[in-house]
């Protein structure tokens, strides 16, 4: 069965929400703004998730967005954000 293709800001979006309802309320103070997940082309999983935060709340954060991303690694795959069907 194929995986669904989702681009790189649908998957950002989808841990970004998993990842500050869950980790931000279990490890941090009201004070920290939360986190950020950037999605990359990987050549092993074909995609893997960096979360960009305060330094000190890095760990939990990337943590979660790491198991996060495996889920979702068995579910979707990287679509490419760039084409060549328009080459001169």
């Amino acid at each position: 069965m194929a995986k669904e293709r989702k681009t790189a800001t649908e998957l950002e979006d989808m841990i970004e929400g998993k990842i500050n309802r869950t980790t931000r309320l279990r490890y941090h103070s009201r004070d920290v703004g939360g986190a950020v997940a950037r999605v990359h082309p990987d050549n092993t999983f074909g995609w893997r998730v960096q979360v960009i935060t305060a330094p000190k709340s890095v760990d939990p954060f990337q943590v979660a967005a790491d198991r996060i991303a495996s889920e979702l690694r068995a579910l979707y795959d990287l679509k490419s954000d760039l084409s060549f069907d328009h080459v001169a």
